[in-house]
C-alpha cells in the first residue's frame, strides 16, 4: 500500500488533508503555532481543527518520526504503517486472551486489520488507527463476565483513546458495545439470564476493596471527562458555525443489504456485487468481507449455534453474543426502501455527526473475526493428530484463503513525488520578497477540482509558517464561498464571508488585509492539467449565441456565465472564466510565432454607466485592461508561442467596477451588469 515508502495510500485530497492535521499538531507541540484548535488555514476563522478529525490519539507516532528527521511525507507513511501494524497486533493479543490458538488469532487479527472493507477506505487515513477497538471490547467483555469494576474502567480508558484517534470510530465503537451488551443480556445463559442479573454487578462492587474502587472510579471519571471535553468542543464549534449533516444525506449513506456484496477494488471477488446498480456513491458501500472470509464465517455460525464438542463453552458463548451483536448492528443500521431503524438514533444528541454510517463495518469486523477464528479452532482440533506436513498444508491454505483477495486488490496511491511536486510548483509562483505579515491565497486551476488548489495552498502556507485564506476539511465556515466553492471566487469574497460571520466592517477589513495578501494563480503552473476540449481549426469562428447548440460550441464555461442568448452570452458575476481549445493541427513555424485571439465583445452597462472596465487574464497571467461600451468591439489577445504546445487557453474576465441596476435607481434587477461575448476567432 505504501510501495516501500515511496507512496501514500489514496488520492491527492483526503490523505494530504490528514497530513496537514498531523503536521499542525506536531508544529503546535514543537511551539511553532500558538493555537492547537485554530490552525492557519480558513484564516481568519478560528477552531478550524474541529471541522474534522484531529488525530490527537495517534499523532504521537507522527511526532516521533518527525523528531527523528523524517519529512512530512515519510512521517505520514510511517504513521500509516504503524497504525496498520498496531491494529493487527492489538487484535492478535486480544484474541489470544480469549484463548484462541496462535493460528486462529492470526487469521482473526488479519481480518480485523486488513479485510476488504478496510481497503475500501484508502483515502481516509483518519480511519487507520483502530487498535483500541479490540482492546476496549476485551475489557468490556471481562466486565460483563466477571463484573470487576477495574475491567470496566480499563475499557472506558481504551474507549476514550479511540475517540481521540477518531471521533467517528469512537461513536461506532459505542454502537458495537451497546449491541454486545444487549446481546449478552438477551441470550439465554444459566449463569446470568435471570431477574437478579444486575445484582451480580452490585455484589461485585461491594466485594471490591476500597483501593480498587477508587482506581475504578478514577479511571471512569478520567475517561468520561476526556470524552466529554472532546465532544463538547466539537459541539461548541458546530453551534458557532451552524454546520450539521442533513438528515436526508445521512440516510442516503446508510448501508443497504446489497452494500455487503460490493468490493469493487477486489480483483477476485468484485463480481459478487458488480450487479448492484442502485447505489450512486459506491465508495462508502464497499462492505463485502471477502469470499475467503465468508467461507470460514458460515461454518463458524454452524459450530456456535448447533454445537461442537471441540469448542470450549467460553468461545461458544463469545461466538453467540458476537453473532447476535452483528445481527443487531446490521438490522439497526441497514436501509430498506429508504427506511431504517437508525432514524430513531438520530433523535439522540451527537449521533447526527456521523454521516457515513456504512463505516459501521469497521468495528463489525471484530465479531466477524471471532466467528471465523472459531472455525479455525474446530479445524485445529480435528487435525490435532495429523502429520506436520498436513498441518502445514492446511495453514498455507488458510493463509491464502483469507489474504488472497486483500493481496490482489487494487489500492489507489499517490507517490511522494506527486505530493511534493504540487507544493514545489506552487512555491515557484511566490514573489521573491514577502511581507512579514503575509497571507496566502491561491486561485484554483480551471482544469482541476478546486479542492486540490486549496490543499496545495494549505501545505505551502504551513511550510512557510503563514496563514492562508484557502481551506478544505470535513466541514467549512459559513458562506457560499466555502459551502459551494467554485473557480470564480476571489480572496475578497473570502474576506467578505468572514466579515459577515464576525460582524466587523467588511470594507475596513478589506483595507486592512488586502495589502498583505499574496495571491497565487494555479493556472500559471506548467504543464497544465489535462482537460477534454473539443477540436477547433485555425480561423474557425466561435459563436457564443444561442444560434449554435452547446454541443457544437468548442467552449468550456468554467463559471460566471449566463445561458446563450440570440446575440451571445453575458457574465453574471464579478469574475467569469472559460476555456477555449487551441486550434490543431497548426503548421509548425521555426522560430514559433505567437498566435492572435480576437474576441468580439460589448459592455452590458446601464444608462448611468454605459462603459465597463474589463480586466483580462490569459492562462493565469494578466494581459490588459479594456474599456468597453454598449457597441461591439474587438479585443485582441496574443497567445505566447510558449503556450501553443498546450491544448487550451484559459480566459478570465474581471469587472472591478460593476454595478447592479437596482443600485443606480434603474428598476429592481439584482444582476450585476458585465461583459457580453459575441464571438471569437484565432488568427
Amino acid at each position: 500500500m505504501v510501495d516501500y515508502f515511496n507512496a501514500i495510500p489514496g488520492d491527492l485530497v483526503d490523505p494530504r488533508l490528514n497530513s496537514i492535521f498531523l503536521e499542525h499538531v506536531y508544529g503546535w507541540v514543537m511551539g511553532r503555532w500558538q493555537s492547537l484548535w485554530s490552525p492557519l488555514y480558513f484564516y481568519p476563522f478560528e477552531n478550524a481543527l474541529a471541522f474534522s478529525d484531529n488525530h490527537l490519539g495517534s499523532v504521537g507516532i507522527y511526532i516521533l518520526f518527525r523528531w527523528f528527521g523524517f519529512n512530512r511525507e515519510l512521517a505520514m507513511i510511517a504513521w500509516y504503517v504503524f497504525g496498520c501494524a498496531a491494529n493487527f497486533i492489538a487484535a492478535y493479543w486480544v484474541m489470544r486472551r480469549f484463548t484462541f490458538s496462535a493460528l486462529a488469532a492470526s487469521v482473526g487479527a488479519f481480518i480485523f486489520a486488513s479485510a476488504l472493507p478496510v481497503l475500501g477506505e484508502p483515502d481516509h487515513a483518519q480511519l487507520v488507527y483502530r487498535f483500541a477497538i479490540p482492546l476496549t471490547f476485551l475489557f468490556f467483555w471481562r466486565y460483563l463476565e466477571g463484573a470487576k469494576p477495574l475491567s470496566l474502567a480499563i475499557a472506558a480508558l481504551w474507549l476514550s483513546w479511540q475517540f481521540y484517534c477518531s471521533i467517528y470510530l469512537g461513536l461506532l465503537l459505542c454502537f458495537l458495545l451497546l449491541a454486545t451488551l444487549l446481546a449478552y443480556w438477551i441470550l439465554p445463559n444459566s449463569s446470568h439470564f435471570h431477574l437478579g442479573f444486575i445484582g451480580k454487578y452490585v455484589s461485585a462492587w461491594r466485594q471490591t476493596n476500597t483501593l480498587k474502587r477508587f482506581i475504578a472510579i478514577l479511571g471512569l471519571l478520567v475517561s468520561a471527562i476526556a470524552i466529554a471535553a472532546l465532544l463538547w468542543k466539537y459541539r461548541q464549534v458546530a453551534q458557532a458555525y451552524g454546520y450539521a449533516w442533513d438528515k436526508a444525506e445521512i440516510l442516503s449513506l446508510l448501508p443497504r443489504f446489497t452494500s455487503y456484496l460490493i468490493a469493487d477494488r477486489s480483483t477476485l471477488s468484485a463480481f459478487v456485487g458488480a450487479w448492484v446498480k442502485d447505489i450512486a456513491w459506491r465508495n462508502p458501500h464497499q462492505l463485502f468481507i471477502g469470499l475467503g472470509v465468508v467461507i470460514l464465517f458460515i461454518p463458524g455460525l454452524y459450530f456456535i449455534w448447533l454445537g461442537n464438542s471441540a469448542l470450549p463453552k467460553s468461545l461458544t458463548h463469545l461466538g453467540r453474543v458476537s453473532s447476535f451483536a452483528l445481527l443487531i448492528l446490521l438490522l439497526g443500521t441497514v436501509s430498506v426502501f429508504n427506511h431504517s431503524l437508525y432514524e430513531i438514533a438520530l433523535y439522540f444528541p451527537g449521533i447526527s455527526g456521523i454521516r457515513v454510517v456504512s463505516r459501521i463495518i469497521l468495528p463489525m469486523l471484530l465479531p466477524i473475526a471471532f466467528i471465523v477464528a472459531i472455525t479455525i479452532e474446530v479445524l485445529n482440533h480435528k487435525i490435532t493428530h495429523a502429520s506436520a506436513l498436513v498441518k502445514m498444508g492446511i495453514t498455507v491454505f488458510l493463509a491464502i484463503l483469507v489474504s488472497a483477495e486483500t493481496l490482489t486488490s487494487t489500492i489507489p496511491k499517490a507517490t511522494v513525488h506527486d505530493w511534493q511536486v504540487r507544493t514545489e510548483s506552487l512555491r515557484l509562483l511566490l514573489p521573491s520578497l514577502r511581507p512579514a505579515n503575509a497571507i496566502l491565497f491561491t486561485n484554483p486551476n480551471a482544469a482541476e477540482w478546486n479542492h486540490l488548489a486549496e490543499l496545495d495552498s494549505m501545505i505551502l502556507a504551513q511550510d512557510l509558517g503563514i496563514p492562508t485564506l484557502n481551506g478544505f476539511s470535513g466541514q467549512s465556515p459559513p458562506g457560499k464561498v466555502y459551502r459551494e466553492p467554485d473557480r470564480c471566487f476571489s480572496y475578497v469574497d473570502r474576506l467578505s464571508a468572514y466579515a459577515q460571520f464576525a460582524k466587523p466592517n467588511a470594507q475596513a477589513l478589506d483595507r486592512i488585509t488586502s495589502a498583505q495578501i499574496i495571491e497565487l494563480r494555479a493556472d500559471q503552473k506548467r504543464p497544465t492539467p489535462t482537460m477534454p476540449t473539443p477540436s477547433l481549426k485555425l480561423g474557425e469562428v466561435i459563436d457564443f449565441s444561442s444560434k449554435t447548440t452547446d454541443q457544437n460550441r468548442p467552449v468550456v464555461q468554467i463559471c460566471g456565465w449566463s445561458y446563450p442568448e440570440p446575440w451571445g452570452i453575458w457574465s453574471t458575476r464579478g469574475i467569469a472564466k472559460m476555456v477555449l481549445p487551441l486550434p490543431h493541427p497548426v503548421t509548425p513555424i521555426d522560430p514559433p510565432k505567437p498566435m492572435e485571439l480576437n474576441i468580439t465583445a460589448k459592455s452590458l452597462g446601464t444608462k448611468l454607466k454605459p462603459e465597463q472596465m474589463i480586466q483580462i487574464w490569459l492562462n493565469g497571467f494578466f494581459q490588459k485592461n479594456v474599456m468597453l461600451g454598449n457597441n461591439p468591439a474587438v479585443i485582441n489577445l496574443t497567445i505566447p508561442s510558449a503556450d501553443l504546445g498546450q491544448k487550451y487557453v484559459l480566459l478570465e474576465f474581471r469587472l472591478p467596477d460593476r454595478v447592479k441596476p437596482k443600485d443606480v435607481g434603474l428598476g429592481n434587477d439584482e444582476r450585476e451588469e458585465g461583459i457580453g461575448l459575441i464571438s471569437a476567432v484565432y488568427q
